[in-house]
């Protein structure tokens, strides 16, 4: 279900607001619902565009759990294929939205591990590309980097 409001004669001439890009989830419930994760995607200082398994519908009231125990008012505007729109009662700073606790852990590499051998292939495959068929072929024809 889509639906579209008109606030008046000039919202056809007014920008829409600048959206910002995110992945983050946050909570919302209502009077349906309790406290469900949805995942943000992109939001503005007025508005959120998320995704989530919630049967939320249009025009229906929900409250907005942000982070540092802040609950902002919120309207669902449309909803789509398991992804609906919000329109906040009040105006955010979309930089208070960011993850809590980002990855701060490095990725390890494979070849890092202890016991890895990177092999070097000497043999040359008739056909171009890397085949399930020429597997065997390579693994002859290829020899441990430290022999």
């Amino acid at each position: 279900m889509t639906m579209h409001w008109n606030n008046g004669p000039d919202t056809a001439n007014t920008a829409r607001e600048t959206r910002v890009s995110k992945l983050l989830s946050i909570e919302i419930s209502s009077a349906r619902h309790s406290r469900s994760k949805i995942v943000i995607r992109n939001l503005s200082p007025h508005g959120i565009g998320a995704r989530s398994d919630l049967d939320v519908i249009a025009c229906e009231h929900v409250t907005v759990h942000m982070p540092n125990d802040v609950d902002i008012g919120a309207i669902v505007r449309w909803v789509k294929n398991g992804a609906f729109g919000l329109s906040l009662d009040e105006r955010i700073e979309p930089d208070m939205l960011n993850p809590a606790n980002p990855c701060r852990t490095q990725l390890t590499t494979s070849d890092s591990s202890i016991g890895f051998q990177r092999i070097q292939h000497e043999g040359s495959v008739s056909r171009s590309g890397f085949q399930r068929s020429h597997r065997q072929q390579v693994l002859n024809n290829s020899r441990w980097l430290n022999d």
